[in-house]
């Protein structure tokens, strides 16, 4: 047994994290070159899988962690790092006996049974916040459809990233926005003054221009984007015009064959001339079509909207 590893040993040691009701696959490679090195030397009764791969490691200065999502290569693990201390491999803290040979052998499963049988309460809000705040884990999701849908697309896990500022700005850099326009193209309104105030207007970056509507055509009238492609609208923002004629009650709408309310009728907290306004949305709603309903204005004749923006998630 002694002489058993002669050569480099490569450790997989499968885990699942949750946050929230987030649930990502990790897995750690342990490497061993040492060639009088055998894992029957080692044995703990610990309380968390960590400590029992610590204590290996210090033992051995060229153990090495790495981190994997969906099986992705994330980067090393560099030895103070301290995202992982909490996590538990049983529901309470009675400790447990485990050693290298078996962790080789059986792999952390056999340890672990209970620990998979509670994904959900594995990791608090503020780790959630620091995964999703780290780089090299941030573009994994963002890359990963089924992180996204455990993550950006679960209602309680996306709102403890858009109640975070640093996080929720992360999460406007990266997500699907309408771009800058220069036509009418993909643009969903209802009817407009003339072409000099399109739809387009509203997506053209210029807060010089603005879309407005006809007279006496605020109830009913809309301004929003086709997306072509199904998206979880979180966020919409816009700005209101130099003029007393500004959205007052609205309606978030999305399009899935229908169209259908994200919101119920809501008033604007900002109406006054080239205030901005930005609604959350806390559910998730998904779509491929999204836009403003107007219910009525600041002016009882003209509606007018300088910018909107849609900030989503593809689902």
């Amino acid at each position: 047994m002694q002489k058993l590893f002669k050569s480099k040993i490569f450790i997989f040691i499968l885990g699942f994290v949750s946050a929230v009701g987030i649930t990502s696959v990790f897995a750690y490679s342990l490497i061993a070159n040492d060639v009088g090195f055998t894992p029957l030397d080692t044995h703990w009764e610990v309380d968390n899988v960590k400590d029992a791969l610590d204590d290996l490691r210090s033992k051995k200065n060229n153990l090495q962690y790495y981190l994997y999502l969906d099986g992705a290569k994330v980067r090393e693990i560099p030895s103070n790092e301290n995202l992982f201390t909490n996590i538990n491999c049983e529901e309470n803290t009675s400790g447990f006996n485990i050693d290298a040979w078996n962790i080789y052998t059986t792999g952390i499963n056999d340890y672990c049974k209970v620990y998979f049988n509670s994904l959900d309460n594995r990791i608090q809000n503020s780790s959630l916040l620091e995964v999703f705040k780290d780089d090299n884990y941030n573009n994994q999701i963002f890359k990963s459809s089924s992180l996204r849908q455990r993550i950006l697309l679960n209602k309680d896990n996306r709102n403890t990233i858009i109640n975070d500022s640093e996080a929720l700005t992360l999460l406007d850099k990266k997500s699907t926005k309408v771009p800058t326009l220069s036509s009418d193209t993909n643009v969903v309104y209802g009817s407009r003054y003339d072409a000099t105030y399109s739809g387009y207007r509203a997506f053209d970056g210029n807060n010089s221009t603005r879309f407005a509507s006809p007279a006496n055509s605020v109830n009913g009238n809309y301004i929003g984007y086709n997306f072509n492609k199904n998206i979880s609208v979180y966020k919409v923002y816009w700005m209101n015009p130099t003029l007393s004629e500004n959205i007052k009650t609205f309606k978030i709408q999305y399009y899935d064959g229908s169209w259908k309310d994200a919101t119920t009728t809501l008033t604007a907290s900002n109406t006054s001339n080239s205030g901005t306004n930005t609604i959350f949305l806390n559910d998730i709603y998904v779509g491929s079509q999204w836009r403003i309903y107007i219910i009525s204005s600041t002016s009882s004749g003209y509606v007018n909207v300088v910018t909107v923006q849609f900030y989503g998630v593809d689902a």
